[in-house]
């Protein structure tokens, strides 16, 4: 029942404005932009819990544990949320249910880590991550995915308008030795689309 705050002065990027050159004066800078993007997130699910006393989160045995977990909370949220029933979304949770896909790993998951979420100082560095409230302990593909899906790229190609998907792969495989697998960036992606339609149900 209390906030812990710190004031932060910088620019926050959004995704209504992905072309604004004051943020993104060229390709080259969208791009330096992205690579931190993606080395923040590698240390946010590098976090160890117990040392930060994030432990109250719980656990999970597996991060296909994890992913069950998630299916069956934005489930219940959209079952408690829903005032028109959306067949789709019900089949989608069938899908879910069916076609678990992880990366095997478990760590800290932002929940909501996307363009938007974070602010970028005078010297155009990441000083802060916003938004913190859908943080849990899941699959890390499940952050990656979630910066991608179409709400916060709109029609641009690049995960949050800020790189490619092979480039933040690779990035991110890069820094952790983790791969991101085709068939597991699509099942989370199906379940970020379940959550961003239950959360406005």
């Amino acid at each position: 029942p209390f906030f812990v705050m710190e004031r932060l002065d910088g620019v926050v990027p959004v995704q209504w404005r992905g072309k604004d050159p004051a943020i993104f004066p060229t390709d080259e800078a969208r791009r330096e932009i992205g690579l931190e993007f993606v080395q923040v997130l590698t240390r946010i699910h590098a976090i160890d819990l117990e040392a930060a006393g994030l432990s109250f989160l719980g656990g999970h045995a597996s991060s296909d544990e994890a992913a069950h977990a998630q299916v069956a909370r934005w489930a219940a949220y959209y079952a408690d949320a829903v005032v028109v029933e959306l067949p789709l979304v019900r089949h989608a949770l069938a899908w879910l249910r069916a076609n678990v896909a992880t990366s095997g790993r478990v760590g800290l998951c932002h929940g909501d880590y996307r363009i938007g979420n974070f602010m970028l100082g005078p010297d155009r560095r990441i000083v802060g991550v916003f938004d913190w409230e859908l943080a849990h302990l899941s699959d890390p593909v499940e952050d990656i995915a979630y910066a991608g899906l179409p709400l916060f790229r709109g029609r641009s190609p690049l995960l949050s308008q800020l790189l490619a998907p092979d480039a933040f792969f690779a990035r991110y495989e890069e820094l952790t030795g983790l791969r991101v697998t085709p068939e597991a960036f699509r099942f989370w992606t199906v379940l970020g689309l379940v959550k961003t339609i239950a959360s406005s149900a």
